[in-house]
């Protein structure tokens, strides 16, 4: 995973990898504190094109992942070691 994300993109090393293991109806889960992660990102977006279930994790404002995973556990936390803990 590090070879291929020094090779082409870290932001798309997640959604790399489910185009090569995810079926339709599979369940996908996005961790990210901030939930603006674009490697996270983009792997939930891609989930959701080719019918995954999504679930992301976050905190602060929730971000990108808010508003993109379709089942969402979102801890309202400022502080990053708070949302490490809880998320």
């Amino acid at each position: 995973m590090l070879a291929w994300g020094n090779d082409k993109s870290f932001e798309s090393i997640f959604e790399e990898q489910l185009k090569n293991l995810m079926e339709k109806g599979d369940i996908v889960i996005g961790l990210s504190g901030s939930g603006n992660s674009k490697n996270v990102i983009n792997a939930i977006k891609y989930a959701n094109e080719n019918g995954a279930l999504t679930i992301g994790f976050s905190g602060y404002d929730g971000g990108a992942l808010l508003k993109n995973a379709k089942v969402n556990i979102h801890v309202l936390l400022s502080q990053c070691k708070g949302v490490r803990i809880y998320t």
